[in-house]
């Protein structure tokens, strides 16, 4: 109610910002769909998505190729030190605030 109220408030809301206010009220959906996009992107299913697994789907993207490495790299970078590899979705949920991973 709260959150409704709130963003009532503001007239018409996009999308996203209705879904960031909604996070923290149900992170047991964020997480399930966190899992459900994080599995999809794990081509090789080994736990990590790793750098070659992000070009490609960069690659599948509208962006320009020469663009690619760049985005990968920033991606990884955006997510700490220690995920230049790739990363887990450990390290997923902790980069969006601890989310619940039970």
């Amino acid at each position: 109610h709260e959150v409704a109220a709130r963003l009532g408030r503001l007239g018409t809301v996009e999308f996203s910002r209705f879904v960031a206010a909604l996070i923290p009220s149900r992170p047991d959906l964020l997480r399930a769909h966190l899992q459900d996009a994080f599995d999809r992107l794990d081509i090789d299913g080994d736990g990590v998505i790793s750098a070659e697994e992000l070009q490609e789907l960069f690659e599948r993207s509208p962006m320009k190729r020469a663009k690619v490495p760049q985005a990968v790299e920033s991606m990884l970078e955006g997510l700490g030190p220690g995920e230049r590899k790739g990363f887990t979705f450990k390290s997923i949920c902790h980069h969006f605030g601890e989310v619940p991973l039970s």
